[in-house]
């Protein structure tokens, strides 16, 4: 720093090195229990008043007593170089004094001549050329805008306009025993849906089918999955099966399901045989499982579904001409059957009945 002051000189200034005290950086406080619940904090004198939402309560007082265990002390600076003798002294000049004797305003005694000067050299010369500029007569741009500035201005508060206010007369609001609030209680809150509503029955029949299909194949789909499958549901047109106003939740589905099983089993219990086969019957069973469990690994599984719709008994009774050709795609996209954009309707139709004829029962 010393070196450099010589090198670097500035008109009247000097220079110190100084550094803070660090010894006495020695303060201690405990931390704000619960402050990830706090959300909005005023610091007033005596304390800290946290609230965990705004504006909600009076908030909970907490004095900066409880939190300090050791206060600051004061940090003050250690001269490490202390201030040099100033070598080049800086100079005030005294400046212009511009007043109103030295630099008058001569203005033109031409009646109707907006002509100004700031010097008298200049005004003299205006009158020997005598160019009056009249107001109502375009002026020269050097001093028209600043004219008309000064002209608008006086204009503008040259006259005060007064307006007479009545008073307001604030009386207290008195409600009548009719009067009722608009807004009842819990109204930012969601309206519970009251009762239960009735599905109607191209829903209940379009849930049957997927509860059948699941119990045939062995493949059942989750509730999550039925409620995604009903707001992508198609027709043979390829049209929207559902509205939005039929479109059901995981929990509806999981319901309808639940009675409709319950209901099978009842059904089932009232027209149930005791006869003796019934080991037979559960040998049999154990068969056609390790047969069903061989076939799902080996690829294809009757019956080949798709949505809804069993492929299998479509191909069968020559029904499945009656899907267009959007639903035709979405079924080969479904299936992984490569197919072209372009293809036609019985290029489709080909390749669809192509994956049936795998199926079991097409080999039989």
């Amino acid at each position: 720093m010393i070196s450099l002051r010589p090198e670097r000189q500035v008109k009247g200034t000097t220079a110190a090195v100084c550094s803070v005290d660090e010894s006495n950086k020695n303060a201690e406080v405990r931390k704000l229990e619960g402050f990830r619940k706090f959300h909005n904090f005023s610091f007033e004198f005596e304390g800290i008043r946290v609230w965990r939402c705004y504006g909600i309560g009076s908030g909970k007082f907490v004095p900066y007593k409880s939190l300090i265990v050791q206060p600051q002390k004061s940090q003050s600076l250690i001269t490490k170089e202390p201030f040099s003798p100033i070598s080049v002294p800086r100079v005030l000049k005294p400046g212009k004094q511009t007043t109103l004797d030295s630099a008058p305003v001569f203005v033109c005694p031409k009646p109707g001549c907006i002509k100004t000067f700031a010097r008298f050299a200049d005004f003299e010369l205006h009158l020997d050329v005598e160019e009056h500029v009249v107001q109502n007569e375009p002026a020269d741009l050097e001093h028209n805008i600043y004219d008309k500035l000064k002209r608008d201005w006086v204009a503008m508060f040259a006259t005060v306009q007064t307006e007479e206010r009545q008073p307001l007369h604030y009386q207290p609001c008195t409600h009548s025993e009719e009067y009722a609030p608009e807004a009842n209680m819990g109204w930012a809150l969601a309206k519970a849906r009251s009762g239960s509503s009735q599905f109607s029955e191209k829903v209940k029949d379009y849930l049957t089918k997927k509860f059948d299909i699941g119990e045939k194949t062995g493949q059942k789909v989750s509730a999550e999955q039925v409620a995604k499958d009903m707001r992508n549901a198609r027709t043979h047109d390829n049209q929207r099966l559902f509205g939005r106003e039929d479109w059901l939740t995981k929990l509806q589905v999981q319901g309808f399901f639940s009675r409709l099983a319950s209901a099978r089993r009842k059904q089932g219990w009232c027209g149930a045989d005791t006869s003796e086969d019934g080991d037979e019957g559960d040998e049999v069973g154990e068969q056609r499982q390790a047969v069903e469990e061989v076939i799902e690994n080996l690829g294809l599984k009757h019956p080949i579904i798709f949505d809804v719709y069993n492929l299998c008994q479509y191909y069968h009774g020559n029904k499945l001409s009656s899907f267009n050709v959007s639903m035709l795609k979405d079924m080969c996209g479904y299936f992984e059957i490569p197919y072209k954009s372009r293809d036609l309707k019985r290029d489709l139709l080909a390749k669809v009945s192509e994956l049936v004829k795998e199926c079991e029962c097409s080999k039989k």
